[in-house]
């Protein structure tokens, strides 16, 4: 599994590989056209992470922006997820779906990713069960298990962790 597969994977779906046709892209900078329309906040993390930056990097250079750009929306929908789940143990009703960032230039073939993680969230939030999206949430190649809790601790406890121990 190629690595923009394994940082987007979320619920079991798979992405449709797409080619870019574009020509070699440079690494991303925080004022890269890639992260318009994305929170500043968020791109920053992704890139002072070593984790998540260090996947980006990992990418060939035809995929590396559309790599770059996924880790932050899949950051957003993850915690986004995590909140709608934390809510529905704690209170007892089933959450709002949580609305994904959304780039001015989606870009393939972490868009087709994110719209399939996506789907798959509010799958298991319509399923009425909270076990659907705490399973989203957690296991192997879910997003959980490598995007930190808090913003800015990438050294902390990840979103995996503290979904299990609400359990």
């Amino acid at each position: 599994m190629t690595s923009w597969r394994r940082a987007l994977s979320m619920g079991g779906s798979v992405a449709a590989v797409v080619l870019l046709t574009s020509c070699a892209a440079p690494v991303p900078t925080a004022e890269s056209d890639v992260f318009d329309g994305l929170d500043p906040s968020v791109v920053q993390e992704v890139m002072d992470n070593p984790v998540a930056w260090g996947k980006v990097l990992d990418e060939d250079e035809a995929t590396r922006a559309s790599m770059a750009q996924g880790i932050v929306r899949n950051f957003v929908q993850c915690r986004g997820a995590y909140e709608a789940y934390l809510s529905w143990v704690t209170d007892g009703e089933t959450p709002d779906v949580p609305e994904p960032s959304a780039p001015t230039r989606p870009i393939e073939p972490a868009h087709t990713a994110i719209e399939q993680s996506q789907a798959v969230i509010e799958a298991a939030i319509a399923s009425g069960d909270p076990a659907r999206l705490r399973d989203v949430l957690v296991g192997e190649a879910r997003c959980g298990m490598w995007i930190p809790l808090e913003a800015g601790d990438p050294d902390g406890p990840k979103i995996a962790d503290a979904v299990r121990a609400l359990t």
